[in-house]
């Protein structure tokens, strides 16, 4: 459903997968009330049918990811322009880099 892709942690501990079933209840609430606040200063567009193109979950999920990504290139460019070290060559090597940084650090506690 294009959410947590929570399957890939492949957990089976009980205690691991409680905690990290608590940390994406807290993920989803924030999510929503992102999106919920998001709505009321662009309005989700409506579909041809009148329903919403995307949910309140969706969209505040998408502006968190959008402003994690930012912030991301920003502090990676700022430390290429320190150091002239890495230069990130495409959006693409971006995303790679925060998916498997967030994937491998946001929910190492509650797989530790």
């Amino acid at each position: 459903s294009r959410g947590f892709d929570m399957e890939r942690t492949h957990l089976r501990d009980l205690e691991r997968l409680s905690k990290l079933l608590a940390l994406l209840s807290l993920a989803f609430c924030w999510c929503y009330r992102v999106g919920e606040w998001r709505a009321e200063q662009k309005p989700i567009r409506r579909l041809k049918h009148k329903r919403p193109a995307y949910s309140v979950f969706r969209y505040g999920l998408d502006y968190l990811n959008e402003l994690l990504l930012k912030s991301s290139e920003r502090a990676m460019n700022q430390k290429d322009n320190a150091n002239s070290s890495r230069k990130c060559n495409s959006w693409i090597d971006v995303e790679k880099y925060l998916i498997r940084g967030i994937h491998a650090k946001a929910f190492s506690w509650a797989v530790v």
